[in-house]
């Protein structure tokens, strides 16, 4: 496929999505706070780690914590990993270390989601990614946002966020 960015103004119904996909958390009962099968931010592993990891910082050192030891793991391919599977495994693919960066988050009370998009390079087929956002106060921004990590390719948070990642859907299933 082929993306054109022209000088076109969006449209209303882009405006209004963007408003949905940039919108807070809804609170304590929000699925970016909550364990589901893929990403066991419940599992004692995973919070131990969490807590270990975070100790008593604010939601961005936690995250940044969480972010540098998920990065750090080796990649390793594997079919549909979950969270526990790339913490037992000690690394995991894409998929998996965005689960347990989510999951991390999750066991400390962050709002953090899975975002599946794909990569697009010059010289290469596009390929299918998972990166992970937080919801918390970055430096860089005067209100909490949705802040961007990336744990297998290294990057982090709004500044130095490349443009070739076009986002297709949030949320950690099918496109």
């Amino acid at each position: 496929f082929r993306v054109v960015v022209g000088s076109h103004q969006p449209s209303p119904s882009m405006v209004g999505r963007t408003k949905q996909l940039d919108a807070a958390p809804k609170g304590p009962d929000d699925r970016t706070l909550k364990a589901n099968p893929r990403v066991q931010s419940d599992r004692a592993e995973v919070r131990e780690l969490s807590e270990r990891l975070g100790g008593a910082g604010d939601p961005l050192q936690k995250f940044q914590a969480f972010y540098g030891h998920v990065a750090a793991l080796p990649f390793q391919n594997g079919p549909g990993q979950t969270a526990v599977d790339c913490l037992r495994n000690g690394g995991g693919d894409d998929m998996g270390k965005s689960r347990l960066l989510a999951a991390l988050c999750r066991s400390q009370g962050v709002p953090a989601r899975v975002v599946v998009g794909i990569v697009l390079n010059p010289n290469a087929a596009p390929t299918v990614h998972r990166w992970v956002e937080a919801w918390l106060k970055a430096p860089d921004r005067p209100e909490p946002s949705w802040v961007p990590a990336c744990p297998t390719f290294g990057h982090f948070g709004h500044r130095r966020w490349p443009s070739n990642y076009l986002v297709v859907r949030i949320g950690d299933g099918p496109i």
